[in-house]
This record gives C-alpha cells, structure tokens and sequence, in this order.
C-alpha cells in the first residue's frame, strides 16, 4: 500500500491564477494595463468582464511550483479597509519579500486556494474565478483581521460591504519582484464606525486607522502596490 510521509507546509497548498500566455495578455493590455500603467479602475461590471474573458485561462497549481518556475499569475484580493474618511493600515514585516518589507501597507488579503472554489469548478474544469474571488476575500478578511470590534461587541464582515474598484497588474524587469507572479483585483471594504482592528499575524504591526491626508503626505513610506491604491483612491 503507497503512503506518503511528506509534511504539508504552507507552500504546498493550491492557489489559483491566470496562465502566462499572450492571450492573456491581450485580455489585461484591451482592459488599459501597460508596463507604465498597472493599476485600472474598474466598475463591478468592467471587472466581472475582464474576469470572464480570463477564465479559460485561469486554473488551479501548487503555490511552491508556480513560485519557482513563474506559469502563473495568481489572483489577491487586495482588500483597502475604510471608514468615514479613514483607511487601515498595518506595517510589513523584516524579512518580507524584499519589496515589500518594513513598508506600510494598507493591503489585507492572500492568495485564493482550492477551498475557494469549493462548488466553483464544474466537472469540465472550468473555473469561476468571480465567485472563487468573493469566497476568497471574504475568507482573507477574517484570516487577516478577524472580526470587527466595538464597545458594545463584534460584527463580521460580509459581501455587501466590498466595492470592488481596479486591478492591478505589474510586470517588472527584476525577476524576482513579487507583483510580476500575481493580479491584484482591488477591493474597498466599507467599513461602519471605524472599530478596533488589528492585523492577526504576528510578524506584522498594527497602525491603526490613518485618515486619507496622511496617508496621501506619506504615501512614499508604503509598498508599490498601496502607492498605486493611494494614488487612485477617491
């Protein structure tokens, strides 16, 4: 009888994302995304287009190997968390991709996986990426910050409170840049009466709620993609 007796770590799970290909391509350069250009804002109904025109090419593969061998690009929610005037914001840690390490972030949220796609995937194989984002945003919100506390108790999240607003699409002449393997579908997150929240991940540091013209005067002091966010942000 065949038994493995590998450990699971954290890189081993299945994440989902669009094949490189030009078709592909021609989907994200059609939508306005160009090397000087990657972040789009989007409407509900132009996202939920480009996303449909990417779902032929999108499909599930183990996160260790698209990290060493770059097949995909994998989608991240990249959820901005924000009340009356206000945004999250959290520090990255040391150590981080090194992109992205000590900055100031306003971006919650992971790579989607195969629970994600639980019901989403039909028996020809065929993906649907959209649910498969909202399942997975929802699931990274509590993941990332877990419920939301106020002095009277604790309120969770749900759809009604995501507006989603761009996508973001980098390709950089340094391989090893992390926003070259990924799509970020940007979500604002509509958040009441600006609660206590806090990053759950240890390797990280919680800021707080930093109003918009902080944010804007310290923008340089943010990872790439939150520069974009800041940039178009309303």
């Amino acid at each position: 009888m065949l038994k493995s007796n590998a450990a699971r770590v954290k890189r081993d799970e299945h994440t989902f994302g669009v094949l490189r290909h030009p078709a592909a391509d021609a989907v994200l350069m059609n939508c306005g995304v160009t090397p000087d250009n990657p972040y789009v804002a989007c409407t509900d109904e132009g996202l939920s287009n480009i996303l449909d025109e990417l779902a032929p090419m999108t499909s599930l593969i183990r996160r260790d190997f698209n990290d060493a061998f770059h097949i995909q690009r994998q989608f991240i929610v990249y959820q901005v968390l924000r009340s009356a005037g206000y945004v999250f914001v959290y520090r990255r840690a040391s150590g981080s991709d090194k992109n992205l390490e000590g900055n100031l972030s306003l971006g919650v949220g992971g790579h989607g996986d195969t629970g994600d796609l639980e019901g989403n995937v039909d028996l020809d194989g065929y993906v649907d990426i959209i649910e498969g984002i909202q399942d997975s945003a929802i699931r990274e919100f509590h993941e990332e910050v877990g419920d939301m506390k106020y002095g009277d108790g604790e309120a969770a999240v749900d759809e009604s409170m995501f507006e989603y607003v761009g996508l973001i699409a980098e390709e950089h002449a340094d391989p090893t840049y992390v926003g070259n393997d990924h799509i970020a579908i940007v979500a604002l997150v509509n958040i009441p009466g600006k609660p206590d929240m806090f990053v759950r991940e240890s390797k990280y540091t919680t800021v707080g709620w930093m109003s918009l013209e902080e944010v804007t005067r310290r923008r340089g002091e943010f990872e790439p993609w939150s520069q974009l966010v800041i940039d178009n942000m309303k």
